[in-house]
């Protein structure tokens, strides 16, 4: 079987979390529901999003095997604009 252990602390955390996922990643993956239940027991703001046919680690440009370019610059771009709805200037 395959798991994934929510974070810990995850109750602590003072402000919204943008989790980013390579679809095949599957170890990772099988803990989504987990934390998405353990950040929502706590009252704090979980989004997640599964990118397709991306491994763990696609945004890691250094490995070769699994950088996905066009889904990184896709992830970096959600992320961006998670940052600006959410920081403050």
């Amino acid at each position: 079987m395959v798991r994934s252990e929510p974070p810990r602390g995850s109750g602590e955390y003072r402000g919204p979390v943008f989790a980013i996922y390579g679809e095949l990643d599957q170890r990772i993956n099988a803990g989504i529901e987990t934390i998405r239940r353990e950040m929502q027991s706590h009252g704090k703001p979980f989004t997640h999003t599964i990118y397709p046919g991306a491994q763990h680690a696609f945004n890691n440009d250094t490995n070769p095997e699994r950088y996905h370019p066009e889904q990184a610059r896709i992830a970096w771009t959600d992320m961006l604009e998670f940052f600006a709805r959410h920081l403050e200037s």
